[in-house]
């Protein structure tokens, strides 16, 4: 039971922080250029202090979550499942070292702007910040994808993975 627990959760917070990462790099960062620099400081700000505080959990509840579960899977760990769980959890450490050392430093430089006054080279100071972001949102989609894998490859020993036999009218119950 413990394993289905933290396996729901990996999948739910990697979900939850890949899409957000995904929506950002193509839905916002192509428009970020494109706001004139108060506008821009403004906007990243007002957004750092609402991500600022979700990211760290659902980054951290999945990376605790994963490790959970390859534990509990050890004794399996030549299976698929426990194979595409490790490498989602790697991806998701992945983004988590990315965050700390490129992303986290720049949002908390960002935090120092001025609105009223922002930095003249603005984009090129938020560049790295932007390269480290395509990065990251590539590795989650693929710890993502892994984990998704991991979840439907599962042995047929599993619970709630029963295989469907269509003569067999109680077959995956």
């Amino acid at each position: 039971m413990l394993l289905i627990i933290a396996r729901f959760l990996q999948l739910l917070l990697t979900g939850l922080y890949t899409g957000l990462l995904f929506a950002d790099r193509i839905g916002v960062s192509p428009i970020r250029p494109k706001l004139p620099a108060a506008a821009f400081v403004l906007y990243q700000q007002d957004l750092h202090l609402r991500f600022g505080k979700l990211m760290p959990v659902l980054l951290g509840g999945s990376l605790v979550a994963g490790l959970i579960a390859l534990i509990l899977q050890r004794r399996n760990y030549a299976s698929k499942e426990f194979g595409f769980t490790a490498i989602a959890t790697l991806c998701t450490v992945g983004v988590i070292i990315l965050t700390r050392l490129i992303n986290s430093p720049i949002n908390e430089t960002l935090m120092t702007w001025q609105v009223a006054s922002p930095p003249e080279n603005v984009m090129q100071l938020w560049a790295p910040w932007e390269g480290s972001h395509t990065i990251r949102t590539v590795i989650a989609l693929l710890g993502f994808a892994s984990l998704a894998y991991a979840v439907t490859s599962r042995d047929s020993s599993f619970p709630f993975n029963a295989k469907f036999d269509p003569a067999d009218k109680y077959s995956g119950i």
